[in-house]
């Protein structure tokens, strides 16, 4: 089962924060699964962001935001990722590290400053009070939004997030420690597609008090 499949199995009308647009492909597709749901999606890199605008022009169902999720609010400075000359979902916050070694078609070439919030301020001025989905895919910033936005894990039932097990991104948390730190904060896994391989990859976590309602 896809993570997409699961998604439209398990939600109905939901709520999903999405952090890391990219190009909006995701967002499309969640788009037109959920067409009565609500997407709120972060892309913080100015042409990428044109690019899920462009996608999403016709959508009523997504509010896109050319800003990052953060530990803080205000601005940070971004690595700007390119592959083959054009802007690719590598760009983050922290520097480059072993992702050099790893993808050396993937260049950084450029350091801009983006908008940031904390998810926790983000949903108080949408008024937000339940999100039922997190989608993360902030090349190696998810642990540090969650950390600082302790409001937010409280109202949510899914998470969707990248990690990494070996330095892709300087200082980022490793798998492990970021397993514990949602798990200490209420959420079971019920996918881990990250563990098994070199760089890291994705897991997919349920609230614990959801757990055998949702998922047995």
């Amino acid at each position: 089962m896809t993570i997409h499949q699961f998604m439209y199995k398990h939600l109905q009308d939901p709520v999903i924060i999405e952090a890391g647009a990219c190009d909006g492909s995701d967002t499309l597709i969640m788009s037109n699964m959920f067409p009565n749901g609500k997407i709120y999606s972060f892309e913080p890199v100015p042409a990428l962001f044109e690019r899920t605008k462009e996608r999403l022009k016709n959508k009523n169902n997504v509010k896109i935001y050319n800003m990052a999720l953060s530990d803080k609010t205000g601005e940070q400075p971004m690595h700007v990722a390119f592959e083959f000359d054009k802007n690719c979902g590598s760009s983050s916050l922290l520097n480059p590290k072993l992702h050099l070694e790893y993808y050396k078609r993937i260049t950084f070439e450029e350091k801009i400053n983006v908008k940031t919030i904390r998810l926790d301020e983000f949903l108080k001025n949408e008024n937000i009070k339940k999100v039922n989905f997190m989608w993360l895919d902030m090349q190696g910033y998810e642990p540090f939004v969650l950390q600082n936005s302790p409001e937010a894990l409280k109202i949510t039932d899914f998470i969707h997030t990248e990690t990494q097990n070996t330095e892709c991104y300087e200082g980022g948390m490793l798998t492990p420690k970021y397993i514990e730190f949602l798990q200490k904060s209420g959420f079971v896994i019920l996918f881990d597609n990250a563990s098994p391989y070199l760089d890291g990859g994705d897991l997919t976590l349920i609230r614990k008090e959801l757990y055998d309602k949702k998922v047995s």
